[in-house]
C-alpha cells in the first residue's frame, strides 16, 4: 500500500496490491505502449555524482535516443506515481 500526495498539483496517488492504483479516487493504469520508441521516460540522478564508478549515466544515455520524449520531476515518488 502506497500513497502521494503532490500538493501543487493537488494530486493524491493511492495504490494497494491487489486493489490497483487511483488518482483523487479514480483508477488508473499504465498505457498500451508497446514501443520504446512510443514511451515517455522519467529519470533522476543521484546529486552527488562525481567520483563514483557506477552510475546510472551510460544506461541512461543508451536509452535516451530510443525514447519519444524525457521527464525529470524532480520527485521519485511522483516519477513512480507517473508511471500509472
Amino acid at each position: 500500500m502506497g500513497c502521494v500526495y503532490a500538493p501543487l498539483l493537488q494530486e493524491l496517488y493511492f495504490a494497494q496490491k491487489g486493489c490497483g492504483a487511483f488518482l483523487n479516487g479514480k483508477a488508473i493504469h499504465v498505457s498500451s505502449r508497446e514501443k520504446l520508441e512510443d514511451a515517455t521516460a522519467a529519470t533522476g540522478f543521484a546529486c552527488i555524482r562525481a567520483g563514483l564508478k557506477r552510475n546510472n549515466l551510460p544506461c541512461f544515455s543508451a536509452i535516451v535516443q530510443q525514447v519519444r520524449d524525457i521527464r525529470r520531476y524532480g520527485s521519485a515518488a511522483l516519477d513512480l506515481c507517473f508511471v500509472a
